[in-house]
């Protein structure tokens, strides 16, 4: 699970290169991609297309400036009578935000074992 951040001034930031997320200037982020444990996902934020593993997700908005999201979301499976409890999962949700109309737009997505999940 690794990230990598292209820049409009010509900047290249790999997490592989021991970056924590807080060294990217968010302004300037123009694609951003991550590596999961279920794929890749590539945020292009001047056009708003998100490609999850080869799916190519366009959601409109092409001329609102966008915002990068990142975050990751642990989750805990357990079982209340007592039976096993399944490993913990964590998940790399990614996607964009952008002002339309005076609404905030947010597109998001996610990859699991059961394919691309889309939230807004």
């Amino acid at each position: 699970m690794n990230w990598k951040a292209s820049c409009s001034d010509g900047k290249v930031l790999n997490q592989f290169e021991e970056q924590p997320f807080s060294v990217i200037d968010v302004s300037k982020v123009l694609v951003f991609e991550v590596e999961t444990q279920f794929g890749k996902i590539i945020v292009d934020l001047k056009t708003g297309y998100i490609n999850a593993n080869g799916q190519v997700l366009m959601f409109g908005f092409e001329e609102e400036p966008k915002r990068l999201i990142y975050f990751k979301r642990n989750q805990q499976f357990m079982s209340c009578s007592g039976g096993n409890v399944m490993p913990p999962a964590q998940f790399e949700y990614v996607g964009w935000q952008a002002t339309v109309r005076g609404a905030n737009v947010k597109r998001i997505v996610r990859l699991t074992s059961r394919g691309v999940e889309v939230t807004t």
